[in-house]
This record gives structure tokens, sequence and C-alpha cells, in this order.
């Protein structure tokens, strides 16, 4: 079997440890964030003089991945067996993105350094990450990432004999839907299940106002969510009305929409917002898990926020 994350022997830190840690830096991070928003076009003084952001001041201000993608490490390096074991569905759900942002590099010569970049602060097993650089080709790379996927859970079977009849777009809409099916399936435990069930919600919206958006032809595949149904996204689909598509979000998020068609990063950032709304009551609660959660999604919202602020005014 091909291990999928790096193989960290450490016995990690005590979760009360980790939480009061990560309290702590969710603190700054906030506080950043709002220097940021009050005044962006500061924020490039912000960040320089940040010890949070010390990974990006070395780098590129414009490019808040390192910060994020290290974060994330850092965090998963300090978790306990346990912790690891209950948050590796959320990990999957990262590294996925991952995968497929250096599949999408290889496909084109010269992109060494990006794909080293994009790499350097993955929990993908060094093997992996080894295989990925080296490998010319994404047609070796994929029976690789169906190996180290199918230990997980067989419904990944059968991703490379998917990849051989398909383009890489479509592949990665496949193993996304195989992804959140195993998530269905395996995921059992509050509040990674309520987390998911709002993630698959605004991965569905998404694609819906995306095909009506791009004006696509195909009726679009619509995961299965305990929240919305799949013939009620049909038919909004079936209608070409984005209007009604602003006023199921709102009937969701209760963030007001009507009165023009809305960008599709807004519509993101908005279910982003919602997803951190609907798991913040586990911060305040003593299941340790819901905290951390709570924090690595605040971390993804705000490093996205600030990014925003401060690529708009560089």
């Amino acid at each position: 079997m091909t291990q999928i994350f790096i193989d960290h022997e450490s016995a990690g830190y005590p979760t009360y440890y980790i939480v009061s840690r990560l309290k702590g830096r969710l603190n700054v991070l906030y506080g950043q964030y709002d220097k940021i928003a009050r005044n962006p076009s500061a924020g490039p003084n912000y960040i320089r003089t940040s010890t949070i952001f010390k990974n990006i001041n070395q780098r590129n201000l414009n490019n808040f991945r390192y910060f994020l993608n290290s974060e994330n490490r850092w965090v998963y390096l300090c978790m306990n067996k346990k912790l690891k074991e209950y948050f590796f569905p959320y990990y999957l759900f990262i590294e996925m993105g991952t995968i497929f942002d250096c599949l999408r590099l290889k496909l084109y010569p010269g992109n060494s350094n990006l794909l080293n970049e994009r790499l350097e602060f993955s929990i993908l097993s060094k093997y992996i990450k080894e295989y990925i650089k080296q490998e010319p080709s994404i047609n070796t790379i994929i029976p690789l990432i169906e190996k180290s996927l199918t230990p997980i859970s067989k419904i990944f079977y059968g991703f490379k004999g998917t990849f051989k009849k398909n383009n890489l777009m479509v592949s990665e809409s496949i193993l996304v839907n195989k992804f959140y099916d195993y998530v269905n399936c395996c995921v059992k435990k509050e509040p990674l299940v309520l987390f998911f069930s709002s993630l698959i919600d605004s991965y569905n919206i998404t694609l819906l106002y995306k095909s009506i958006w791009w004006s696509e032809k195909e009726l679009p595949h619509f995961l299965a969510s305990k929240n919305i149904d799949t013939d009620t996204l049909k038919t909004l689909y079936k209608s070409n009305d984005a209007q009604k598509i602003l006023h199921l979000i709102y009937s969701i998020t209760k963030v007001e929409l009507m009165g023009g068609t809305k960008h599709m990063d807004e519509i993101t950032m908005i279910l982003n917002n919602h997803i951190l709304n609907v798991i913040k009551k586990y911060r305040l609660e003593s299941l340790s898990e819901g905290y951390i959660l709570y924090y690595l999604w605040s971390l993804y919202v705000l490093t996205i926020k600030i990014s925003v602020a401060i690529n708009k005014n560089m």
C-alpha cells in the first residue's frame, strides 16, 4: 500500500495544548484582517511586519498560498494520532486540491519551480511528491494516485480508467464526486458531518450558478445532499434564472443577494462564510475537534479575504 500522507512518527501534542495555541493564532489572524479591512492600502506593510505571515514575507506578497499551506501543515504535524485520524477526511480534501493543481502544472513544460512551490508545504508523502516531480507525464502519475486512494476506500477504485477516457477537467470532476461519495459513506462524527454537508451544498450551488453563468448546455452532476435535494437543483438549472439561485442562497445564508447577477467570487465567499457560521457553535463547546475545525476553516476563509484585500491595492 502506498501511504498517501507523510509518515510523521511524533506522538504530537495534547489536544488541549493545540487548542490553546490555535486560539492565540486565530486572534492574531483576525486582528490582521481587521487592520487590512480598515486600511487596505497599508496591507502590505502589515503583512511585512507580522510574524504570523513570516512564510510569505520572504516571497511574493501576492501569494498567500504559502501561508495557508504552511499553517495547515503545521497544525497537522502538531496533532496526536487520534486527531490525525479524526481530521484525515479534511486533509484529504485539502490534498486532493494539491494533486490536481500539480497535474495541471505537469501538462505544460517549464513549470518545475511552480510545482516545487505547490508541494513545499503539502502533507502528501515524500514518495508521492517525488514521484509527481520526476515523472514527465500525468499518464504515469494517475495510477499512483489511484493506488494511494484505493486503500482508503474502494470508492476510489477505477479512477485511472476514468482518466483514460476523459480529459483532466472531467476526470477531476469525477474524482471530486468520488471523494464526496466517500465522505457521505465514511464520515460519521460531528462536526465533520455538518461541515462536509455544508460543503456539499456549497459545491452544488456553485456548480449550478456556474452552469447558468456560462450558459452550459449539459445538466451538471449534482452531489447527493442531506439539505437540498437534487430535483430542486435540476429544476433551478432548467429555469435558467440566476435570480432564483440567488434566492436559494439567501434562504440558506440569510445574505441578501437580490437585485442583480453576482460575480462568482462573491458567491463563493458568501458560501464559505456560511460554512464558517454553521460550524461556529462548536468552537464554544468542550469538543476540541470542533475548535480545531473552526480554526482550519477560518484560516481558509480569512486567508482568501486578506489576499483579495491586499491584491486590490497593490
